[in-house]
This record gives C-alpha cells, structure tokens and sequence, in this order.
C-alpha cells in the first residue's frame, strides 16, 4: 500500500499554492515531532503547511508533508512549490510573544528533549526560522523519501 504512495499523484487536485507568504506563528506538537507553520498570504488569507512528526508508525502519514490540511504527493510539482514558498517566506511572528524566552519559559519548568530546549530557547522570529529550515531539510533529505514508500522501520 505504501509503495503505491507515488502513483496517488493523479488522484489530488491541484493545490491552491500562493506566490508568496508571511510565516507568522509556528508549532511543534509533542507527538513525537508534528511541524506546523501558519501564514498569511499575499492575499491575506491564513495557510499552514504541516509535517507530521517521524517518530512513530502508529500515526496516520508518517513524516507527510500537508499543505491547509491536504496531504502533498511526494515530488511532486506541489511539493517543490511549497519547498520554494518556504525558502522565500518572510518572517514576522506575531507580537503576542515576548521575545525574550526567559519571559515566555518559567525558571521552574522542567524541559524535556533536546529539541524543545532549544525550541524554547529561540526568539519567536528564530524559531519560526528554525521550524521552517528543519521542515525544508527534511522534505529535501532521502529519507523523506524511504519513509514515504517504506514507512517508519520498527524497532527490534
């Protein structure tokens, strides 16, 4: 069933890709590392561009890219449109954060994982940088690509 993930390109409508964006808020879930960046496009609509966390088989879509809420078909033309969209967004967090972590984080929270720590240790404008370079690298990287016909391997 996965190895037909690449025949399924004929079966997605065209996506409404805008020419361009402003990445504005970002989010990482603790679901093992869902990805979500929200914009405005140059019309001003919202839009959100999603890669689902990569940890975990039990998920639906694995490591899937998804652009409003629809999956995007692997190489394909929507892909690499999203790809170019992010590598030229403009970045403006919204003002409802402080930008200083040590006004956003408690002296008393306990962080777990790396990969937050460092999260949470970025000004909201790196780490919608941050989120967004992580995502492009990944959708780039082969192993998007084994995961998308292989799965996520099992542990032994």
């Amino acid at each position: 069933m996965i190895a037909a993930f690449f025949s399924l390109k004929s079966i997605f409508k065209p996506l409404k890709i805008p020419s361009s964006i402003t990445l504005t808020e970002s989010e990482y879930w603790l679901d093992g590392g869902t990805m979500v960046l929200c914009a405005i496009t140059e019309t001003g609509d919202e839009c959100h561009i999603q890669l689902n966390q990569r940890e975990f088989d039990t998920y639906i879509d694995p490591g899937r890219l998804y652009f409003n809420g629809r999956p995007v078909a692997v190489r394909s033309d929507d892909e690499l449109q999203i790809v170019n969209l992010l590598k030229n967004a403009m970045v403006a967090p919204e003002i409802n954060q402080p930008a200083s972590p040590d006004d956003r984080v408690s002296d008393k929270a306990v962080t777990l994982g790396d990969d937050i720590k460092e999260l949470m240790s970025l000004s909201p404008e790196e780490n919608l940088r941050k989120i967004r370079d992580d995502m492009i690298a990944f959708v780039e990287s082969d192993e998007y690509i084994h995961i998308a016909k292989n799965g996520i391997a099992k542990l032994k």
